[in-house]
């Protein structure tokens, strides 16, 4: 079901948006562009869905983790890795013990099955929490030349640079994207 939020009128930082339209589709009457400001005028109410069920997209579950693909895979093979139950940790360097131990385990085994599926050239690792207050890892391969994957070929277009902003256009068929899960999740077994 969508979730509805009100968005004030307010400057936005261009980058903060970009990031924060991700999983959002922001449906405004009237928006203002400049080079780094987009400023929204009047207050919206705007439906928010970000169209995916995730846990359609869970790849493995562990004793303290889930793995997820992420939706957009304008990076081949990106995934994230979100921590079940966060209560008590700040942030990502506050967890300790075998959720830290096992943390490291899974990362170690997840690099080397996406090196062993896509070839990245890189792998960047984000845990910014931005978007999301829950404790989470994402992993992002990156490539210096094209892949292809079920018939479609996946540029890295910002090869060289920080990942974000990604191309929040870039969007696959649901069973392209279960195919990229699959392939991960067997490569896991």
């Amino acid at each position: 079901m969508p979730r509805k939020f009100v968005i004030l009128q307010k400057d936005f930082n261009l980058f903060d948006l970009i990031n924060y339209v991700s999983f959002y589709e922001l449906q405004c009457k009237k928006v203002n562009f400049n080079e780094t400001t987009l400023a929204v005028a009047s207050v919206h109410v705007v439906e928010a869905s970000d169209g995916m069920d995730y846990e359609q997209l869970k790849i493995k579950s562990y004793k303290h983790w889930d793995l997820y693909l992420h939706e957009n895979q304008c990076y081949l093979g990106r995934v994230f890795l979100l921590l079940k139950n966060d209560e008590g940790v700040e942030d990502f360097l506050a967890i300790e013990g075998e959720v830290r131990d096992e943390f490291f385990q899974i990362g170690a085994e997840v690099k080397m099955a996406l090196k062993t599926l896509f070839q990245p050239d890189r792998i960047n690792y984000i845990a910014q929490s931005n978007t999301s207050p829950k404790i989470h890892m994402h992993l992002v391969p990156r490539y210096k030349d094209s892949r292809e994957f079920a018939g479609i070929v996946f540029k890295d277009i910002r090869w060289g640079s920080n990942y974000a902003p990604y191309d929040h256009s870039f969007v696959l068929e649901k069973s392209i994207l279960f195919q990229i899960r699959d392939a991960v999740k067997k490569k896991l077994s």
